[in-house]
């Protein structure tokens, strides 16, 4: 189930800057991109629109499940870096509440390997490449819920920075709310 949800200034630019970076020194690009912007556009002017496609509503614990983290360039111009966000957490109610352990990653290409997305509300990764004027990236993600004795249910949020040839630098234009369970083990 996806549920829209606009966004009201849920950041303060300088604080995002500060958090556009990535989950650990392996994962961290040559140079950030984003250090470079001279200014942030204020909500909501958006050259971006993100969408989680293939996200299902059901989630088995201890596997990987892929699911596509899709970036659409809304402007006449390029961008030249785009950073992404998949904030997730899942919480089980019984027998006893508890939040359980979530994992995303992201296929960088280039490498050819599987990266860990940062946690974290404000934590972005930046991927390689930007995104012609009119053109779509999609960039391969995967999910992984720790098991549980109980049923849980859970939820991830997609967001996005980019930066244009100017250093100008924004907000995707949308967060989305997707909702999954994760079943009860079966004995």
């Amino acid at each position: 189930m996806k549920i829209r949800r606009a966004l009201t200034g849920l950041a303060v630019p300088a604080l995002l800057l500060a958090t556009s970076g990535v989950a650990d020194a392996a994962d961290r690009p040559a140079a950030d991109p984003f250090a470079s912007c001279a200014k942030w556009e204020p909500y909501p002017v958006s050259r971006l629109h993100t969408e989680l496609l293939g996200l299902p509503e059901t989630i088995p614990a201890a596997t990987w499940t892929k699911f596509t983290f899709r970036v659409k360039n809304t402007s006449q111009g390029p961008l030249k870096a785009v950073a992404l966000q998949v904030d997730a957490g899942v919480t089980q109610y019984s027998p006893v509440r508890a939040d359980r352990k979530i994992a995303v990653q992201w296929w960088d290409k280039a490498a050819a390997t599987w990266r860990a997305m940062p946690a974290g509300h404000l934590a972005f990764q930046t991927v390689p490449g930007g995104v012609k004027a009119g053109a779509t990236k999609d960039v391969k993600m995967r999910i992984k819920v720790a098991g549980g004795p109980g049923e849980a249910f859970g939820d991830a949020v997609q967001d996005a920075n980019y930066i244009a040839p100017d250093n100008t630098c924004g907000r995707g234009g949308n967060m989305d709310l997707y909702t999954f369970t994760v079943p009860k083990p079966t004995a």
